[in-house]
């Protein structure tokens, strides 16, 4: 839960690191809410309207943790824009996510 407060506080840091648990919690609690949202807005359209809001709020934070992600393995932000080339980009993008912190200190460090 930690980590996903610190992705609303840090909504528009990108010039920070973030490890892979702060990444990767903040990307399942939305993808989870984004289910439920879109599965009761089945039943219930006024849900449509809180999915919609839902994903304004976190779109931000999304963007600015992933960079953030970037910089913990000791990549650009601009590393972001490899998920425009289809399939080869957003393969090699979860790779970058998923790979471990590079240990030492780099330009993005606190």
């Amino acid at each position: 839960m930690q980590n996903i407060k610190t992705c609303f506080q840090k909504y528009f840091v990108f010039s920070d690191r973030a490890s892979r648990s702060e990444y990767w919690s903040f990307f399942f609690f939305t993808f989870i809410i984004t289910i439920i949202l879109a599965a009761i807005s089945l039943y219930n359209s006024f849900f449509v309207t809180v999915a919609n809001i839902f994903g304004i709020i976190t779109f931000i934070p999304g963007i600015t943790v992933m960079v953030r992600r970037l910089h913990d393995t000791n990549r650009s932000g601009w590393w972001f824009f490899i998920n425009l080339i289809p399939i080869i980009g957003n393969i090699a993008f979860i790779v970058f996510l998923l790979q471990k912190s590079h240990p030492a200190k780099n330009q993005w460090n606190n």
